[in-house]
């Protein structure tokens, strides 16, 4: 089976983000469905011993007011808040009642671990160890084969995680199922499997690892549960033979932890029309067993024939992003139901595609700004009607988006304006009438070169309110003022160049000057070169008739000279 799964539930698409909003993702689902189909919606924090940041809601509508912790609602009776609690005290309750649930008994890490081992022996290895009331996978150990390692997990809980609760319990072997249930309905079920990773026959184990986590950034509902290479990894990989380095064939599938939970890296796969008709009795049995029992998200193991289950535990907070978004299989609308459920009322009733900005809610109250903010629906609850433009012009800048977005919010529509490149935007109007859509295009759209892409009613979520590229305006602001610094910055470039271009010009003018001004020196050398050289040849003419006219002289024996003026007459003549 293809572990991705794409297709979103319509009502869904756009309205979260890839990253999902984490353990706070079942609130947001529950608030928007109850949200637009016209239920007020109160967030606040909630004091708390560790002074840590809790953000609870509350819905209300009619006078009819219900707080909320994640996916848990005030209908939950506390009896049976009291009895899920404990995983001890639940399986002991679903016993009484007759419905299957695995071999097992409390102990304290502080009881004689001789005194916890041969119970285990006397029921059989391989057993499951787990605290009586961690959440999330935390702490179990499944499919224990020896008494060493029972041992050794003993002491971890005990020393390491701070457990002093335990449950050692019966191994059962089979496909493990999250079935969620609502007022005693079945309205989802998922098959969690291990932490896993498959094979390509070229990466290491750990390579492997990296690369699912970086897949799992894609689905809302597992983009932060990763796999962590701790304990219980290296542990599963050993019992299985293999280590961080080592290259599984190609397809070949390799578990790293033996518990299935999906917020300790598991996959959820749909297998809703998959369960039995004797597995739905089971859980229905299980779920109304518990009195108060409202939403439940019910763990169970189901054999090979899918015609026998064993009870794991019930969950009163589940996680409902599991069904949202599986890794493969159909996406389960696990939310109306709830809503169905609280208010009755809103059954059938018209509700709007809009969706609000959780991400502006939560980062106020995470600040401790606020310590509570009421959400009121749109003022009427109908599908808007949408247009998409692509817009090309000149004057196309972030000033022209910021514009658009003022005069839509003017205008009471909804919608976004993306810059998408120079002189180019992305546009979509949403409103309740598109004739108030056509009168926004005709006064400020057609002065530019517009392509319309699509026009007609979108089925996609809208946000509430109209943004510039989903950002605040204090963003847009900054952008701004980035734009008027690089112009500024490119205006002063200019200015140097054009001063440059002065300075060059001076400078080639003084050069000029300077190359005129040699150039007549040089030629007043030239001319005085050849005076001299004139001169020279005079000189030189002087001294040919001085040597003609006293050369027979010298030679004369009957002339006496003295010894000097012998050899000046010598030298002048060349003799």
């Amino acid at each position: 089976m293809k572990e991705e799964n794409l297709n979103w539930l319509p009502q869904l698409k756009n309205a979260i983000p890839v990253y999902g909003y984490g353990n706070r993702l079942s609130m947001y689902l529950i608030s928007l469905e109850a949200w637009r189909r016209g239920v007020n919606v109160i967030f606040f924090t909630e004091a708390n011993s560790e002074n840590k940041v809790l953000i609870r809601y509350a819905l209300e509508k009619n006078g009819n007011k219900f707080v909320f912790n994640s996916s848990q609602g005030e209908k939950l009776s506390e009896k049976a808040y009291n009895i899920c609690k404990n995983k001890d005290e639940t399986k002991s309750y679903l016993k009484k009642c007759g419905l299957p649930v695995p071999e097992g008994t409390k102990f304290e890490t502080t009881s004689k671990v001789e005194t916890i081992l041969r119970y285990a022996e006397k029921i059989g290895f391989p057993v499951v160890v787990k605290p009586t009331n961690e959440k999330g996978g935390r702490g179990v150990f499944s499919n224990i084969t020896t008494k060493n390692e029972l041992k050794e997990t003993i002491i971890f809980l005990k020393n390491e995680m701070g457990i002093r609760d335990i449950i050692v319990e019966k191994y059962i072997s089979g496909t493990e199922y999250r079935i969620l249930l609502i007022n005693g309905d079945i309205v989802a079920a998922a098959n969690r499997i291990p932490a896993n990773v498959i094979g390509d026959g070229v990466n290491t184990i750990e390579q492997l690892i990296n690369l699912k986590n970086k897949s799992k950034k894609q689905n809302p509902n597992l983009s932060k549960k990763v796999i962590k290479i701790d304990r219980e990894v290296l542990k599963t990989l050993e019992q299985s033979g293999y280590k961080l380095d080592s290259i599984p064939s190609d397809g070949e599938r390799i578990f790293v932890r033996q518990n299935s939970n999906v917020s300790t890296g598991g996959d959820a796969i749909d297998v809703t029309d998959e369960l039995s008709e004797e597995v739905k009795k089971i859980a229905i049995n299980a779920s109304k067993a518990i009195p108060g029992l409202d939403v439940c998200g019910l763990d169970m193991i189901v054999n090979n024939n899918k015609n026998k289950g064993t009870i794991i535990e019930l969950n009163t907070k589940p996680m409902l992003g599991l069904h949202v978004f599986p890794v493969a299989g159909e996406p389960r609308d696990v939310v109306s139901p709830i809503i169905d459920y609280y208010f009755p009322e809103t059954i059938g009733k018209p509700k709007t595609n809009l969706y609000f900005n959780f991400d502006n809610v939560v980062s106020v109250l995470d600040n401790v700004t606020v310590k509570e903010i009421k959400l009121q629906p749109p003022e009427t609850l109908v599908e808007l009607v949408s247009k998409r433009y692509s817009l090309h012009g000149q004057s196309i800048n972030q000033q022209y988006c910021l514009s658009i977005k003022r005069k839509a919010i003017k205008q009471g529509l909804h919608g976004f304006i993306n810059l998408v490149e120079k002189n180019k935007a992305k546009l979509m109007l949403s409103g309740r009438d598109i004739k108030v859509i056509e009168v926004f295009e005709e006064n400020f759209l057609y002065n530019h070169s517009i392509d319309i892409v699509e026009n007609g009613v979108f089925n996609e979520p809208i946000k509430i309110g109209f943004e510039m590229e989903g950002r605040s305006n204090k963003e847009i602001l900054k952008d701004l003022r980035k734009e008027r610094k690089e112009r500024a910055f490119l205006q002063r470039k200019l200015n140097q160049e054009a001063e440059k271009k002065e300075y060059l010009k001076q400078l080639d003018m003084e050069n000029n000057e300077k190359i005129k001004l040699l150039t007549r020196e040089i030629s007043n050398l030239k001319k005085e070169n050849k005076l001299i050289e004139a001169q020279k040849q005079e000189v030189s003419n002087q001294l040919n008739i001085y040597k003609n006219k006293y050369s027979s002289i010298i030679n004369s024996k009957t002339w006496r000279f003295t010894l000097p003026v012998r050899k000046f007459l010598k030298k002048i003549s060349g003799n």
